[in-house]
């Protein structure tokens, strides 16, 4: 019986301490992969099409939100710049809210573009000090096509790398 004890003893002194440790596995590989620029599209309900375009260089990137009326007329951007990083194969980004852009939006538009930048940059700050992540999980990197795409949780499209 003391034998069962001390090998259970043994055992969770060995695993608990592998429980905390940081899911790096992917991280570094994630790193490589991301630089360059990915868009993603998708059509609204009233045929205009939603443009998302990242575009990371080194440890910066951009973000570019666009709407494009069923006439191919552009009515809206939002656009964004920061710092990047994968932490536990999770993509987070911090907004740089100096560097927002809102062009064709109203101004409550704006207004609450900023403040969902300002409260997702509070919460990335608050999960990292609590030792968590906060950010899209990145699920997976895939050929579509001969073309190199991205699998970001919370979007059922793919975003498809459109230069390195």
């Amino acid at each position: 019986m003391k034998k069962t004890i001390l090998f259970c003893l043994l055992a969770l002194a060995v695993f608990l301490p592998s429980c905390n440790e940081e899911n790096t596995e992917n991280d570094a590989a994630y790193s490589q992969m991301l630089p360059g620029t990915w868009m993603v599209q998708s059509t609204l309900s009233d045929k205009s099409v939603v443009t998302e375009i990242f575009q990371f260089k080194g440890d910066e990137f951009r973000y570019t939100y666009s709407i494009t009326d069923e006439n191919a007329v552009k009515s809206k951007d939002k656009i964004v710049s920061g710092a990047w990083n994968v932490k536990r194969s999770t993509l987070q980004l911090k907004y740089d809210l100096s560097t927002v852009e809102c062009i064709g939006c109203k101004p409550e538009e704006a207004r609450q573009f900023e403040l969902d930048l300002k409260a997702w940059n509070a919460n990335l700050e608050y999960q990292n000090k609590k030792g968590r992540v906060h950010g899209m999980a990145i699920l997976e990197f895939t050929k579509v096509n001969g073309r190199t795409c991205m699998r970001l949780y919370g979007y059922n499209n793919l975003f498809e790398q459109i230069s390195y």
